[in-house]
């Protein structure tokens, strides 16, 4: 029982820390732009991703990252040089306040997990010192 908390907590910090990376990803790649059609060696614009998650066998979770469907918005900005005629670029469709949200319910998901692992594992050690007596 004990040792499943720590292996549900392991699985929540893990996917947490996934969620954190994809989202620091999106957040640092939102400004980036590039060709709404992309010829041969035009800038391609960044992917935006998602986390999904799902139950485990046994209890826990797990992270699926997909893509973010659709990927990308046309925004105006005419100075790119891969802006068509009318200065549209492909933009990352990226909510920044959604995905800084993210960030700060992933940290304290982490953070509660982290708890019940140290816990778990107090609680192992306790036991294993009450064997040696």
């Amino acid at each position: 029982m004990i040792g499943n908390a720590a292996g549900i907590a392991l699985s929540g910090m893990l996917a947490e820390s996934t969620r954190l990376n994809v989202a620091a990803g999106n957040i640092a790649n939102a400004r980036t732009t590039g060709a709404l059609e992309p010829a041969a060696g035009a800038t391609t614009v960044y992917q935006p991703l998602q986390v999904e998650s799902a139950s485990t066998l046994g209890g826990g979770t797990v992270a699926i990252v997909r893509p973010l469907i659709p990927g990308y918005t046309a925004a105006f900005e005419p100075s790119a040089s891969f802006a068509d005629e009318n200065g549209l670029v492909a933009a990352p469709n990226v909510d920044l306040l959604g995905e800084v949200t993210g960030l700060m319910q992933a940290s304290l998901a982490f953070r509660a997990n982290l708890a019940v692992f140290e816990t778990a594992s107090d609680m192992m050690r306790a036991l294993f010192d009450l064997g040696e007596d």
